[in-house]
């Protein structure tokens, strides 16, 4: 799974204390919501290819691949698999 729970950590400066919060809210992630924006733009709905527009475009997603890809072989991992993707930019 992408997430494991829905926590926020507060230090606080003066005594160093540290405090956990678990926020679950309607349980949802993150990725949900990215899943379901990308699942509503996808099928034509107008709000999520907004909202999808909104977080940048495919040849920016790619490169981010890229990096997050030249990251694992840097750190003497091999990138995950998957087909090649062409955007033919």
């Amino acid at each position: 799974a992408p997430f494991v729970y829905h926590r926020l950590q507060v230090t606080d400066r003066e005594t160093g204390k540290k405090t956990t919060t678990k926020l679950y809210g309607t349980g949802a992630s993150t990725y949900e919501y990215q899943l379901r924006a990308f699942v509503g733009a996808i099928q034509g709905d107008e709000e999520s290819i907004q909202l999808c527009k909104r977080c940048g475009s495919p040849e920016e997603a790619l490169k981010t691949m890229k990096l997050i890809d030249s990251i694992y072989l840097k750190a003497g991992l091999q990138p995950r698999e998957g087909k090649p993707y062409e955007t033919g930019a």
